[in-house]
């Protein structure tokens, strides 16, 4: 096939995730080998980009960006909200998106981000929409989960130290004057504590735990209240400060 034939296929089917093959033939027997023929527009972005705010199609969401990418028998959709919201809202934005942009899709699979969220991490909630059907998915904290740990807090007499949270876990630090207490709370429910003891250095306040069982798990805080956590294998998780409540 010429080359030329085959960067015009290539760029018809951009942003699908194919692989490309030839077919070769071995110069010194009858054997027959495969070579992957790099895809020019690999780097090509997959979704196309609809301007929500100029044409004032959703008027009743606040999205912040929304990306869609269009297969034979299945669309996929991501998109970024400006705050979190409730599932009728989320089952209304799914079947609002699909009736207007995508009526001949049939089946439409929604992931659905928040603006703090890394782009390439768990989607904050999900659905979907087939045959008329939505079905929606909260994976992270909705509003109502968050209001039940403030309130938590505000029972609670140590003094709260720092708040970090990365879906679906929010850590709480307390000081009772002697020794530090992490809290994480999950969109569970599920409470787990653990006292750790402060160890401040010129950069950073090491906290480590005092049941020596768990000393191979220790945090620590930076200058800007980054908190990072350790482990035997190095540093596996950094949270930046929650601002909110």
């Amino acid at each position: 096939m010429a080359e030329e034939t085959q960067l015009k296929i290539m760029e018809a089917m951009k942003g699908r995730g194919i692989r490309y093959y030839k077919m070769l033939r071995s110069e010194t027997s009858y054997f027959i080998y495969h070579e992957e023929i790099p895809d020019q527009f690999s780097n090509t972005y997959a979704y196309e980009q609809l301007d929500l705010f100029s044409n004032q199609k959703l008027p009743d969401f606040k999205i912040r960006n929304l990306e869609l990418k269009r297969l034979p028998h299945i669309s996929k959709v991501e998109v970024t909200l400006f705050e979190r919201i409730g599932e009728s809202a989320l089952e209304g934005l799914s079947r609002n998106i699909q009736q207007k942009h995508l009526p001949d899709s049939k089946r439409v699979i929604f992931g659905f981000h928040l603006p703090h969220m890394d782009f390439n991490s768990l989607y904050w909630a999900n659905s979907s929409v087939e045959n008329g059907e939505v079905e929606v998915s909260i994976n992270g904290f909705t509003n109502e989960h968050l209001q039940n740990i403030s309130n938590g807090h505000s029972k609670d007499v140590r003094k709260v130290l720092g708040k970090w949270m990365s879906e679906p876990s929010f850590f709480t630090l307390f000081g009772d004057g002697e020794n530090s207490y992490i809290l994480e709370t999950t969109t569970l429910g599920q409470f787990y504590e653990e006292p750790f003891a402060l160890r401040e250095s010129d950069n950073y306040k090491e906290f480590i735990p005092l049941e020596e069982s768990r000393r191979r798990k220790y945090f620590r805080i930076t200058p800007g209240e980054t908190l990072e956590w350790f482990d035997d294998n190095g540093k596996f998780m950094e949270l930046k400060p929650y601002m909110g409540m």
